[in-house]
């Protein structure tokens, strides 16, 4: 059952996450960068790292949404992350990039691309 965002247990989260901070060694995934530890939910994270997937150059793709919409379903599916907290954080972390990268010039596409990919995501369950 998803936990409203308000009730999700919150723990130790990466806080600075995205590819980089991960190395991958026979099938295992490590996490190297801990500097920004802090309070917090795993949907969180979860959020940035789908936000991050989208917009690494080339943004937005079709390969990429398709990539996060996949991404969305493993960790709703099969580690259990609340949809609609992850979700949320995702539209936040997006939101702020696009004005630390794009000084709010993307919105329209940012609001777009997180409309395609909840409706994705409600066509697959």
């Amino acid at each position: 059952m998803a936990l409203p965002i308000g009730q999700l247990v919150k723990k130790i989260r990466l806080g600075d996450i995205h590819f980089r901070n991960f190395l991958i060694e026979d099938g295992v995934i490590y996490g190297i960068d801990f500097e920004e530890c802090c309070e917090g939910t795993r949907e969180m994270d979860g959020g940035r790292l789908c936000a991050y997937l989208l917009t690494y150059d080339p943004v937005f793709t079709k390969l990429k949404i398709m990539y996060t919409i996949h991404l969305i379903d493993l960790l709703v599916n099969q580690f259990h992350y609340a949809y609609q907290p992850l979700m949320e954080h995702m539209q936040i972390e997006l939101m702020a990039i696009n004005q630390r990268r794009w000084h709010g010039e993307k919105e329209q596409l940012v609001k777009q691309v997180i409309i395609e990919i909840e409706q994705k995501n409600k066509t697959k369950g």
